[in-house]
């Protein structure tokens, strides 16, 4: 994919741009590797093996795409969408003239946007995906989440309010079974509410409803009013406002440590209770912290106050003896 080239559909015309990969290095057929911008719910951009989802990049969130944190505006490309009632694609383009990049697929299913090394006469990657684990489209499973950044822990755990449909299978590290609603869980006008899962890959948007005039607070409220709604989150993150909803199973989701956003998780009254118990612990546990420090810098300053009027003191007072001395000699 070339600067300024379309990805995606045009719906006057029903042509659909994607990329394939070529079969080998020396056959240029098309293979099981293609690379999508997928029409329905959010645009997002997903890579199939043999039409299987293998990676997406999460949907447009205003300002980059939602689950490719390394994406920086305003630096060597931009990105314009278009989605709207004739099509649904993206563009990119060069702001630096003098760069000279492409996007492509490969023969092993990576995604890798390179640029041209004058120097070298040679491409440099400059972006390649799927990278890691967590970038496996599904990798933890329906209403799992992926948190890669634990070393030595299993990188899969449950959403709030959620536990694996099979322990023996996660203890063995195998989260392909997903994660299921707690048992006696109850989220459907008693008492339940929403816990925030912060800088995430938000889950697939192929079924969501999409408000962009609606507030988050508004989001909120629209989302617990219906007990099919399982989580919510700002659509525009550039403008703040807009409400994207998801119903059922929420597939895909991962955790940044930099990147990604906020997704509010509808849970019971009873997980909501233990949340806000932690949090309010939380503050409170920095609160006393804070007073602490207060308290012991209070009490430095009226040692340091003392010590400095005993010094003084003390030298005024044998200056003052010396002085007696002379006086009299």
């Amino acid at each position: 994919m070339l600067p300024f080239t379309k990805l995606g559909l045009d719906r006057k015309t029903d042509l659909n741009r994607f990329l394939t990969s070529w079969k080998s290095l020396n056959d240029p057929g098309t293979s099981e590797w293609s690379y999508y911008l997928k029409p329905s719910g959010l645009p997002e951009l997903m890579l199939y093996k043999s039409q299987v989802p293998w990676w997406r990049s999460g949907p447009w969130n205003g300002i980059k795409w939602n689950g490719i944190p390394e994406m920086a505006t305003n630096f060597l490309f931009n990105t314009s969408i278009m989605y709207n009632n004739n099509e649904t694609a993206i563009s990119w383009g060069i702001l630096n003239s003098s760069v000279i990049s492409m996007l492509f697929l490969d023969l092993t299913g990576q995604i890798k946007r390179s640029t041209w090394h004058d120097q070298d006469h040679r491409w440099i990657t400059f972006w390649t995906a799927p990278a890691e684990t967590c970038d496996y489209y599904g990798h933890c499973g329906a209403n799992g989440n992926c948190n890669p950044y634990n070393a030595g822990v299993f990188e899969c755990s449950c959403l709030p309010d959620y536990e694996p449909r099979s322990s023996n299978d996660w203890y063995l590290r195998d989260a392909s079974g997903g994660c299921a609603r707690k048992q006696g869980a109850l989220t459907c006008r008693s008492g339940e509410g929403f816990v925030k899962v912060k800088n995430a890959k938000v889950p697939d948007t192929s079924m969501v409803l999409l408000d962009m005039s609606m507030s988050l607070q508004a989001c909120q409220e629209d989302c617990l009013r219906n007990c099919s709604c399982t989580a919510y989150s700002t659509a525009d993150l550039h403008r703040e406002s807009g409400c994207v909803t998801w119903y059922g199973d929420l597939l895909d989701t991962r955790v940044f440590t930099d990147g990604g956003q906020d997704i509010y998780i509808r849970v019971d009254a009873a997980t909501l209770a233990q949340y806000t118990k932690n949090s309010k612990g939380f503050f409170a546990k920095k609160g006393a912290l804070a007073a602490l420090v207060t308290l012991l810098a209070v009490a430095a300053i009226v040692v340091i106050s003392i010590t400095y009027c005993l010094v003084k003191r003390k030298r005024n007072g044998d200056s003052a003896v010396f002085s007696h001395f002379k006086y009299h000699v």
